[in-house]
């Protein structure tokens, strides 16, 4: 053959192998397209059963025995990340990427400190009702009931004067004045008390000023010695020793009872222990403890100390006194028979 000229025998061999599979292949090819099957095709099929399927309700379709062997063969599998891989290194997560930072804008970010408000103090309200001045507007602490007059304006029947945001029995004078009696518990003790003028609805009310109560005057005296006496008339005498700082001298007055001490202290009772003295202008009472001398294991100054400090009219002695008394009762007038 002219195909087979001029070529060797081994080109021969493969042009003889090429031209008998070629064939092979192709006729391999046109059997895998069905072209050459007895089957009908498959379109024709699905139209039958599409008009099976409508003529005649469906059917339960049967589960041969080697279908349920196969399934029983099947089993199921626990999966859980975390234990494959656990005795190796972790190495690099291909999921992970770079996400760079957003771009900045050449603008900086303001931050803005959320700031509390500061709630709003109410407005105080303004009184109604003016209270300008008191009378008396101080007292000494521990006197009697007193008469209390306020003033001011814009006064009604209604209002009543509070001591210490306590009512006082009031009385209305004018819509300029308003009288009431402080009783004498409420001044026991030295120091301010709140004064306003209001109505018990507080519907009207005042401003707020303050009763003065202020500590009592006191004796300026220790009581540091006592000389007894028979006379009944004079009765026992009491040396008081001045506090002032211009006492350098340590001088010392003898009292009895009736006398007065620093022009405003009258001696009520002399006893061994105390001294009771009244305020004869206060009407308050104070009381002078017995004062021991200074050196130790004596009681009080003696006689002999006692007429060398006092002044010129010194104490009498006991003998003095009895003799003084002898001679009263030699005085006496005899009786008539």
């Amino acid at each position: 053959m002219k195909i087979f000229e001029g070529k060797t025998p081994k080109e021969r061999r493969n042009l003889i192998i090429i031209m008998v599979a070629a064939p092979l292949a192709f006729l391999g090819i046109v059997y895998n397209l069905g072209f050459f099957s007895s089957k009908k095709p498959t379109t024709k099929a699905k139209s039958t059963a599409t008009k099976n399927n409508l003529a005649t309700p469906p059917t339960a379709s049967v589960i041969e025995p080697q279908d349920i062997r196969e399934l029983e063969a099947l089993q199921p599998v626990s999966y859980s990340p975390a234990v494959f891989r656990t005795d190796l290194a972790l190495g690099r997560n291909i999921f992970s990427y770079y996400v760079p930072p957003p771009r900045s804008t050449g603008t900086p970010t303001q931050v803005v400190a959320e700031v509390t408000p500061t709630p709003e103090m109410p407005t105080p309200v303004p009184p109604s009702i003016i209270l300008a001045s008191l009378s008396p507007s101080s007292v000494f602490a521990r006197t009697k009931d007193f008469q209390l007059l306020a003033s001011g304006d814009k006064f009604t029947s209604d209002t009543r004067i509070y001591l210490n945001n306590q009512e006082l029995p009031t009385q209305y004078v004018s819509p300029q004045q308003l009288k009431t009696n402080v009783p004498a518990s409420l001044i026991t003790a030295a120091g301010a008390r709140a004064v306003t003028v209001r109505t018990p609805d507080n519907t009207l009310f005042s401003n707020q000023t303050s009763l003065n109560v202020m500590p009592p005057p006191v004796p300026q005296y220790t009581y540091v010695g006592l000389v007894g006496s028979r006379n009944p008339r004079t009765g026992d005498t009491a040396v008081l020793k001045p506090q002032a700082e211009g006492n350098r001298n340590n001088d010392l007055l003898s009292v009895q009872r009736g006398d007065t001490v620093g022009g405003r202290f009258i001696l009520n009772n002399i006893s061994a222990n105390t001294l009771e003295l009244t305020d004869k202008e206060l009407g308050i009472k104070h009381t002078l403890p017995f004062i021991e001398s200074r050196t130790p294991g004596s009681s009080g100054y003696n006689q002999q100390t006692l007429n060398n400090r006092l002044p010129s009219q010194q104490l009498s002695t006991d003998a003095d006194d009895e003799g003084e008394y002898e001679e009263d009762e030699e005085e006496e007038p005899p009786k008539k028979p």
